[in-house]
């Protein structure tokens, strides 16, 4: 990581896709070239209205929310990233 990102840095709350815009607009970065992977449906379904790829993780039943992919831990996101790399 080269810099994390606050809403003291972008101007903005953390709830919904202008904080994504606003993150990726400041790192120089396409929406399409990122991962964003979360514990809140909330801040995935904005970096999915960003149009970035974004992981929940939620132990629990998951959410009705659009997720590229729903982890149960962080334990499963290596292979997750192996499997999204072989894509």
């Amino acid at each position: 990581f080269e810099r994390i990102y606050g809403p003291d840095l972008i101007n903005t709350w953390k709830s919904g896709r202008l904080y994504y815009d606003r993150t990726f607009c400041d790192a120089d970065v396409q929406s399409s070239e990122c991962l964003v992977i979360d514990d809140s449906p909330r801040a995935v379904q904005g970096a999915r209205e960003a149009g970035t790829t974004a992981a929940l993780v939620y132990a629990g039943p998951p959410p009705a929310i659009s997720a590229d992919a729903v982890l149960s831990s962080l334990a499963e996101l290596p292979s997750y990233l192996v499997d999204l790399g072989s894509t």
